[in-house]
């Protein structure tokens, strides 16, 4: 087994999630990427922070069951919805500055 998949499955178990051998149960976790366009998956997570490795790193998400974008662990700071994927967080600016993004801002999911 490949170690990424092993780590997904690790993080389906943790989560909650069910898997079979192979497969993995991510439908309830956001995945976050590196780069846009789902480029570079860093892992999938629920609510809660991301850890430190990937904290500030995400340039696109796929939500999973997620709603909500958090700027700070804890979900403190500013949020945003998280209604749909989002394969460019450059462009998303939902509560935010002038010429601030959501790309390398989120630390924790809810």
């Amino acid at each position: 087994m490949a170690h990424k998949t092993v780590r997904n499955v690790l993080i389906s178990v943790v989560l909650g999630g069910t898997c079979a051998f192979g497969a993995v149960a991510t439908a309830q976790a956001a995945t976050l990427y590196d780069h846009i366009n789902y480029g570079d998956e860093m892992g999938s997570w629920g609510s809660g922070d991301l850890p430190s490795w990937a904290n500030d790193r995400a340039s696109s998400i796929k939500k999973g069951a997620s709603r909500m974008m958090c700027e700070n662990k804890g979900c403190t700071g500013r949020t945003a919805p998280l209604d749909s994927d989002k394969n460019d967080l450059r462009s998303f600016t939902v509560n935010l500055h002038i010429g601030e993004s959501w790309s390398d801002r989120i630390s924790a999911l809810r």
